[in-house]
């Protein structure tokens, strides 16, 4: 069997479909696919989304759920609010002393920190924390909350004062 050439093959498809049809199909398979504008955050989440992360990460385990399960990198989302007041959804959990929404999120490879340690009861943790960097203490936490506040608001918070 002989190999046809372009030109042979063009004429043959040209005579089995008519002429428009194969120039719209020659142009569709020519032109670049269409593609949406490219957001100025690219490659980061869509800033509503994390928004919406950081914001119900404080009190809705179902929705943080849902959102993690979609976009796992969620569960290290962290938006800032405005001059430098970083929050992240573990730290929004934290500091509401929301425990199932803080261990699911480190589950899901969000990142412990001191704030999260204290509300956690992870005593010996803050102390380590405390002992390799003195005055860390001071340091507040997301909407300038302070250590101590994240402390009361985990399991210590009901247990007997001495």
């Amino acid at each position: 069997m002989q190999a046809l050439s372009r030109r042979s093959l063009l004429k043959i498809a040209s005579a089995s479909v008519p002429c428009y049809a194969l120039l719209s199909r020659i142009e569709a398979l020519a032109s670049p696919p269409e593609r949406l504008p490219v957001n100025d955050t690219f490659p980061a989440h869509p800033p509503e989304l994390v928004r919406e992360m950081v914001i119900v990460a404080h009190f809705d385990l179902q929705r943080v759920r849902d959102l993690v399960e979609a976009r796992p990198a969620l569960a290290r989302a962290a938006m800032d609010w405005g001059f430098g007041d970083w929050e992240d959804a573990l730290g929004a959990a934290s500091h509401m002393g929301n425990r199932a929404i803080a261990l699911y999120l480190i589950e899901k490879g969000a990142r412990p920190s001191i704030f999260s340690a204290a509300m956690l009861g992870q005593l010996e943790v803050v102390k380590s924390f405390i002992e390799a960097q003195p005055g860390v203490q001071k340091i507040r936490g997301p909407h300038s909350i302070p250590l101590l506040e994240h402390a009361r608001k985990g399991p210590l918070a009901s247990a007997p004062r001495c």
